[in-house]
């Protein structure tokens, strides 16, 4: 970003909104004496404000963007208690800050906004774009649209309040019609009646049935409102699009936003746009809860009352450093004390109410309450502990062990090397405190894969996952079945996918213990071609039907009959072990799991799933074989009851290497 982040401390003399606080004086208000047009202090005082609104406005050491300038002094609310002022607060300014990097000619972002209830945005666009544009620029059309008419609505009427409630100098008079408002009027001239203004327009639409409503125009901004409850969003993106190009050129913006709520899976395409900004040429934006929180940032009102507290920054900063600035330490503190207590009262439906209007994290936003086969009440507690106090993993990286000739070692051996706080985690693998390898309990592991075939894909989203549980062994202190390691990645070579893999089977030593997706079957034979037959369970003919005409020997076939079995085995893990997890990245996708979707982000979710039903398969109980070098910190290998043969090669290890 080309703006710094909050929060803003302001200089001595700082003031956003000098009409709001001094007023428009006598001399230049039409408003109170209709006589001031044309005289010199009204052409000047409003020639004054129009810079401002077009340029920019420098107070205090802080520039304020011309459309904050105008949302700041000319928005008017109109409330039960009367007509209000836009109140000031740093998140608007930042957002004035964003809209113009996504405008800058040498940018030229669409842009995406996941945010917290009640948190202005709707009324941002209204007047920093959508209005801005409308009355300011030249040749100007936009786009308004929604999945549903309410929003839609709700969106135009706040702006029509807006425009009758503008000062006259800002003025405009307009033609409305069912889905158009137009700058245009009817004036009757010497040479008869003729139509006058801008012609400028703001067309509006509900997008429910058709995205293409659109198609043909010229537009320089384009909104979507709540596009969280827009069923379409991408198609109507991709429909959109041309509307903001002159050839390749593009000319405009796609600005979208949505809320936490209770929803479907009509905000599937919002969430896509969100996790994927680079395939829309999107600016993210997260309006966190701590954001626009009263009254915990300078200059917060109550009925015209001042009741603002900023107790973390007051002592540190002067009075007028703090105008609008949030004290986002102190939100968080009451936001998470109201969580506490509905968790507390036993109302868990509050606690989610609470976690959506006000997402510490975008995950918040995006988390699904009723569209769901798992308790989401137990995910979702279990993702605000996590988010809380997380119980913690480790990343690590794991290398081969070679010879002195740079030769892997046989049989195969891995050693662990903790990670970089730099590395990021789709790049290792994550490890729970204690989920290192347990030494000389055979078949105490089971894992599930969910591969990949392709280095790349257009048509797929979807990474290659891997996750390896415990089985639950008393004499291990693994008393129940939990996750232990997690991958979770998409190298560009799926080789390095797959080796990765390899490699935790190696430092586990699932022997015939990990069950791949067999839908993606080049990983079983990486692992065959690799030194690793040893490690691939067999399929489990517990989860096929009678009549099942299945040939494969390894691997599962994820099917109508498999996989609706392999969800309920889900469902019950969730209830029974689920407060186990401690990988948030697991709970999200539980909690957006949808099992009739075959490209959804379901891939660690799955790969879950998938070791479940391996556990369920495997008759073998873990047992312990061997009370030798128990103080080994890791078993590598180790645990076999004969002595493997020497081999020459890794394409020698096949089936009967190891096997049981």
């Amino acid at each position: 970003m080309i703006f710094p982040s909050a929060p803003y401390i302001k200089g001595k003399g700082f003031c956003p909104n000098p009409l709001v606080k001094y007023g428009i004086p006598p001399e230049a208000d039409s408003k109170l004496n209709p006589k001031v047009i044309g005289t010199a202090v009204w052409e000047e005082f409003w020639s004054e404000q129009l810079h401002r609104c077009m340029n920019g406005y420098n107070t205090g050491g802080v520039w304020i963007p011309g459309r904050y300038y105008y949302f700041a002094n000319f928005k008017k609310f109109s409330t039960t208690q009367g007509i209000i002022d836009a109140e000031y607060n740093d998140l608007h300014l930042e957002l004035a800050y964003w809209i113009e990097h996504c405008k800058s000619p040498e940018n030229m972002k669409n842009g995406i906004i996941a945010k917290k209830r009640r948190a202005g945005v709707s009324e941002v666009f209204i007047t920093m774009v959508v209005d801005y544009g409308f009355r300011f620029k030249l040749g100007y059309s936009c786009g308004v649209a929604a999945g549903l008419a309410t929003y839609k609505d709700d969106f135009m009427n706040k702006w029509h309040e807006h425009n009758n409630l503008i000062v006259p100098e800002f003025s405009l008079k307009v033609k409305a019609s069912d889905n158009e408002v137009c700058a245009t009027y009817k004036q009757e001239t010497l040479e008869g009646w003729k139509d006058l203004g801008t012609n400028n327009k703001i067309y509006h639409k509900t997008m429910f049935q058709n995205a293409n409503l659109f198609k043909g125009m010229q537009m320089q901004d384009i909104c979507a409102e709540e596009g969280v409850e827009f069923k379409n969003l991408k198609t109507f993106f991709g429909a959109s699009e041309a509307c903001l190009r002159y050839g390749s050129i593009t000319l405009g913006n796609f600005f979208t936003w949505g809320t936490g709520g209770n929803r479907s899976s009509n905000g599937d395409d919002f969430e896509d746009m969100w996790h994927n900004p680079d395939d829309y040429n999107m600016e993210k934006f997260f309006a966190k809860g701590t954001r626009f929180h009263s009254p915990y940032f300078g200059g917060a009102k109550l009925n015209g009352r001042d009741i603002s507290k900023i107790p973390n920054l007051i002592g540190k900063y002067k009075d007028y450093q703090l105008i609008g600035v949030e004290d986002e330490i102190a939100a968080e503190e009451d936001i998470r004390r109201v969580r506490e207590n509905r968790l507390k009262s036993g109302d868990i439906s509050k606690w989610i109410e609470e976690c959506q209007n006000n997402p510490l994290t975008p995950e918040e936003v995006f988390q699904r309450v009723s569209s769901n086969k798992f308790n989401i009440e137990i995910l979702n507690s279990i993702g605000f502990e996590l988010a809380s106090n997380p119980r913690g993993y480790v990343k690590y990286k794991l290398e081969w062990v070679k010879n002195e000739n740079g030769d892997k070692v046989l049989p195969l051996k891995v050693e662990p090397v903790a990670a970089k706080d730099t590395d990021l985690e789709d790049d290792c693998i994550l490890i729970s405190h204690d989920g290192l390898p347990m030494l000389g309990i055979p078949n105490l592991y089971a894992a599930g894969l969910d591969s990949y075939d392709q280095d790349q894909s257009k048509t797929s989203k979807s990474l290659g996952a891997m996750l390896v549980m415990t089985r639950g062994h008393k004499m291990a202190n693994q008393p129940v079945k939990k996750p232990v390691c997690v991958v979770r990645t998409r190298p560009k070579r799926k080789e390095d996918f797959y080796e990765v893999c390899l490699k935790v089977a190696v430092f586990y030593n699932i022997t015939n213990g990990v069950l791949v997706d067999v839908a993606k079957p080049m990983v079983i034979e990486y692992f065959k071609s690799n030194g690793g037959t040893r490690f691939l369970a067999r399929r489990p003919k517990k989860f096929e039907s009678v009549n099942s005409e299945q040939q494969h020997e390894y691997g599962v076939s994820l099917n109508k009959y498999s996989r609706p079995a392999m969800v309920s085995v889900m469902q019950s893990y969730v209830l029974d072990h689920g407060r186990t997890i401690v990988f948030p990245k697991l709970i999200d996708e539980l909690k957006a799991y949808d099992e009739y979707t075959n490209d959804s982000d379901n891939d660690l979710a799955d790969a879950l799933g998938i070791a479940l039903m391996q556990d369920i398969s495997n008759s073998i109980d873990p047992r312990d074989q061997s009370t030798k070098d128990r103080n080994q910190k890791y078993l590598i290998n180790d645990g076999f009851d004969f002595n493997p043969p020497k081999l020459k090669s890794l394409e020698q290890d096949h089936d009967g290497f190891g096997s049981r």
